[in-house]
């Protein structure tokens, strides 16, 4: 039976075997079309709702950065959850996860150097380190949040 460090071990890995592989595709697909993402956008402009329809515009202008962003912000969340399983607290798994996951990242993008039709990319690394930053926010924001919950579950049981 394998335990949950290992589970988490073998998702971090595989995880990053994706990204190995997506970076050796000369082509790799996009994972939601352009037009869906612009009808998207002057829906919600259109209905006045600006404020969320910015991540789509986002997507529009940079559609190879923002992907870049979400696929190291899962990897940033699978890391965390890793180093996390070995005992350690959030700040020292929050550290080594941005550390680790930018030295991959770094690799990755000189990975891309020897693909055809690919190249590295200072921005494209930005786009993966705040990835794999924004995966740290995400679980402090979820790690309070939950605190706070159970800090009210315990006062009205008293």
């Amino acid at each position: 039976m394998l335990k949950r460090q290992q589970v988490y071990l073998i998702t971090t890995i595989l995880y990053a075997a994706f990204i190995f592989y997506l970076s050796s595709v000369s082509n790799p697909p996009f994972p939601l079309s352009y037009g869906f993402m612009r009808y998207v956008y002057h829906l919600l402009v259109r209905a006045g709702l600006e404020f969320l329809a910015y991540p789509f515009y986002l997507y529009i202008l940079f559609p190879d950065k923002f992907v870049h962003f979400f696929l190291y912000m899962g990897f940033g969340l699978v890391l965390n959850l890793t180093i996390r399983s070995y005992r350690n607290g959030f700040a020292t798994s929050a550290l080594f996860a941005v550390g680790l996951g930018s030295v991959y990242a770094m690799t990755d993008e000189i990975h891309q150097i020897f693909t055809p039709f690919r190249s590295a990319s200072v921005l494209d690394f930005l786009a993966d380190f705040f990835g794999i930053l924004a995966a740290q926010l995400v679980i402090l924001l979820v790690i309070k949040i939950s605190s706070l919950f159970r800090g009210r579950r315990s006062s009205d049981e008293i």
